[in-house]
């Protein structure tokens, strides 16, 4: 008989649609280019070139070889260690080395003259934080000879960590520019006994020779005036030593600098940096309780950057749409036992309730079933007028004029921090929400940039965007402004919610597994599993301000980011640099 040897991996509930891990992850991974959720640390970037340097130079094929993984796996956990150790048992300021949980237990535990590093594991990963999180992205930023361009950045999502496609990479030969890091890695450390006295080959090390280590070799250290591999560091990241501008390295540069400039611009507003005033800066194009007007505010180096994350917010709005309506889908199958008919899936929600949660959320006149009213009328309602004069006469999409210049803002906040996405006004937001990020990028999005949002779909079955949902939907006879919200929505929950989720769930699991639910023909069936929290995710972003605190370029104060003198000083310069081009 035949018998299956290898579990294959379940759906994902917390990207149902595919719209996190898909196009977003691929917009985000050009945006921020060698910079992912699982490296947040500027440090390692230097650390791990010294410490496979240091294996070649000094441990390589000499008596005592402990062979290239164990080696430097035992210099990061002399790190990791003796970090812990030089903060009194606590683990480095904004966010711990990998394994400090592990280390911190040692540390409060009855201290010992020595340890010994090769018997004490730290991390799940028998190669530490190199293969499990950085390896891709040392790769990806040049800092090895290897045989191929690039890797896959992206983490798998059922584990949190790089898949083993992405670890066998050969990292034993450092390029020009892994070289010049380890040199001034060890520049930084060469005067603990660790580096003077050759530790770094031993397996036992003594407790006060890991505590001096961790004094200059630990993440938080980076920012002492002895750290030497700061300002190389800062080079790298910011893409110094390379030419063009076409580059995800190149995109990476100028998403750093539009976050420094971002930080100048709240300041100069008397207030600070986060990642929601990030997003209106650069989806709004100003925000109104920052600026006078709403226009846009970046130096004209930075215009282009900020157009392109423009697009990765559109996305997100996109995303929020079809996610929140998927809530109210999955919402309405908990109680059918035999599912639901494809004809009476939208007639199973009280269209009146919908319309008065609205109004009354949005404090607008929309009145009637809501799914029997139009699109224009529902726009209409919340001060989105549409008009009929305007018609691109090339692509035949009508442009909306907005009254309401936040609509996305205000919606959103209600559908996630109100929790409305599990309430009777979720669909009508949702919807609504959908419309306003559609009419809004017809109006806004020249060709340039819609062509780049749409190079980033590698299978347009799968891969959904908003300006083929755009295309799709203005497909047909008319105007979908006039259409009803009931036309609209049948035709895009089938479509972009129910089939979707059932080509995403086989393509994570074999026979649909975890899936939200199933389709028996024109029947969707639910599996009791539940989707309550539809937020889109930027999980490239949290990473990028951190590294830039760890460059000393932002300061950072419960969550909220300013400019250090060296931030506002370096943003000078490369803004100068980058006029002169």
């Amino acid at each position: 008989m035949l018998r299956w040897n290898k579990e294959l991996p379940a759906a994902s509930s917390q990207d149902p649609l595919g719209l996190n891990l898909r196009v977003s992850a691929r917009l985000g991974a050009e945006l921020l280019h060698c910079i992912t959720s699982i490296t947040p640390r500027a440090r390692y970037f230097s650390f791990f070139p010294w410490a496979i340097q240091d294996y070649k130079d000094t441990e390589e094929n000499k008596p005592g070889d402990r062979g290239f993984v164990e080696g430097v796996l035992a210099r990061e956990k002399a790190m990791v260690l003796g970090a812990v150790f030089h903060h009194g048992g606590h683990a480095c300021e904004g966010g711990a080395l990998g394994g400090s949980d592990k280390a911190v237990a040692v540390a409060n535990t009855e201290p010992q003259a020595s340890y010994d590093l090769l018997s004490w594991s730290h991390l799940a990963s028998p190669r530490g934080q190199l293969s499990a999180a950085y390896i891709a992205s040392l790769v990806n930023l040049g800092l090895f000879e290897v045989a191929h361009d690039g890797v896959n950045e992206e983490v798998d999502p059922e584990t949190n960590a790089l898949r083993k496609d992405q670890e066998n990479v050969d990292v034993t030969m450092l390029s020009e520019r892994g070289k010049r890091l380890a040199k001034a890695f060890f520049r930084s450390i060469e005067q603990t006994d660790y580096a003077t006295n050759h530790w770094s080959v031993k397996s036992i090390v003594d407790r006060g020779v890991l505590t001096n280590f961790g004094a200059a070799a630990g993440l938080c250290e980076i920012g002492t005036p002895s750290a030497e591999d700061r300002q190389v560091l800062r080079e790298v990241f910011f893409s110094c030593d390379r030419s063009g501008t076409e580059s995800g390295h190149h995109r990476r540069r100028m998403t750093l600098l539009l976050l420094l400039e971002c930080a100048r611009i709240c300041e100069s507003n008397a207030t600070g940096l986060d990642e929601e005033k990030f997003a209106d800066l650069v989806f709004y194009h100003g925000n109104a309780s920052m600026l006078s007007r709403s226009v846009d505010p970046f130096d004209q180096a930075l215009r282009d950057i900020a157009h392109r994350w423009r697009i990765f917010y559109f996305h997100a709005h996109f995303s929020l749409a079809l996610q929140a309506a998927l809530v109210a889908v999955v919402r309405s199958l908990r109680n059918e036992d035999g599912g639901i008919e494809k004809s009476t899936i939208i007639a199973v929600h009280d269209g009146g309730t919908i319309t008065r949660r609205v109004a009354e959320l949005l404090g607008c006149k929309l009145k009637g079933d809501f799914f029997e009213i139009s699109a224009r009328e529902t726009l209409k309602a919340i001060g989105v007028a549409v008009d009929d004069d305007l018609r691109d006469p090339e692509k035949g999409i009508l442009i909306g004029k907005m009254g309401g210049k936040r609509v996305e803002e205000q919606v959103a906040r209600l559908l996630l921090d109100k929790n409305e996405a599990n309430g009777p006004g979720g669909i009508g937001l949702a919807t609504i929400l959908l419309y306003v990020a559609t009419l809004r990028y017809s109006n806004d999005v020249d060709a340039r940039y819609d062509d780049w949002y749409r190079n980033h779909v590698a299978d347009p079955s799968s891969d959904l965007c908003l300006p083929e949902f755009r295309d799709w939907l203005d497909t047909g006879d008319g105007s979908w402004l006039d259409r009803s919200n009931r036309t609209i929505l049948e035709s895009t929950w089938w479509k972009y919610l129910l089939i979707q989720h059932q080509k995403m769930s086989y393509d994570r699991g074999f026979g649909g597994s975890s899936a939200l639910f199933n389709l028996d023909g024109t029947t969707v069936v639910g599996t009791g599993i539940d989707y309550v929290n539809p937020r889109p995710v930027n999980a490239r972003l949290p990473s990028a301000f951190q590294v830039l605190v760890d460059l000393g370029l932002l300061e950072v104060y419960e969550s909220i980011w300013k400019l250090t003198e060296d931030g506002r000083q370096w943003l000078s310069s490369q803004l100068e640099l980058e006029a002169k081009h």
